[in-house]
């Protein structure tokens, strides 16, 4: 992006590039050899960790990774019956937020996207735009979720919701089964709003200007 100056990170060998006007803690954890690139205005808060270990990591302009926030693979073996091949990758899009100690392994996170206080997006999964994880809920990995797609209930670290994946067996004790249902469009824009109004919020706080 013709905005974006290039930097060599403090930590070893990722390089990392920042649009305008971004705001990334010296407190952040940055890991791996691929390139991390974060668009204009993003916010990234204390102890959030970049890892762009297997793939290139693409944060889009004005999203917020929270404190403990993790986006990135984390672990390249196969999961889920499927063998992982080539470079694994992570794209959020424009205005994405990841709140406090969530973690993002998912292939791309779409627009206007909240993954929200401790859930889970698993490794290559797809999430359209303006789509919301509740707390604690998890996508399975290479999910695929359709725009304005709302996770809720679960809780408690069990598996997603999913007859297809063969891991239902091993879930986090007892809690109630995710649930999925797409939100209306008429509702989304409104919810937008509120989002956008968060989200500044925190870009000031943080000392984004």
């Amino acid at each position: 992006m013709s905005t974006s100056t290039s930097t060599q990170s403090s930590r070893p060998h990722s390089v990392l590039k920042t649009g305008a006007r971004t705001y990334l803690s010296p407190q952040a954890t940055l890991i791996g050899t691929y390139p991390i690139t974060l668009g204009p205005t993003c916010v990234v808060q204390l102890r959030a960790k970049l890892v762009a270990l297997h793939g290139p990591v693409s944060v889009g302009e004005g999203s917020v990774l929270c404190e403990r926030a993790s986006v990135g693979v984390l672990n390249a073996d196969g999961e889920g019956g499927k063998e992982d091949e080539g470079e694994m990758g992570v794209v959020l899009g424009k205005g994405v937020v990841v709140e406090c100690g969530a973690v993002v392994e998912a292939r791309v996170v779409g627009e206007g996207s909240v993954v929200e206080v401790g859930a889970r997006v698993g490794r290559g999964a797809v999430v359209g735009k303006h789509c919301k994880i509740s707390p604690l809920c998890v996508v399975a990995p290479y999910e695929i979720l359709p725009d304005r797609t709302i996770v809720y209930g679960g809780g408690g670290g069990s598996d997603a919701n999913h007859s297809d994946g063969g891991g239902g067996g091993g879930g986090g004790g007892g809690g109630e089964q995710e649930q999925r249902r797409v939100e209306p469009e008429a509702l989304q824009e409104s919810r937008a709003r509120v989002l956008g109004k968060h989200v500044e919020v925190l870009r000031t706080l943080m000392g984004g200007k």
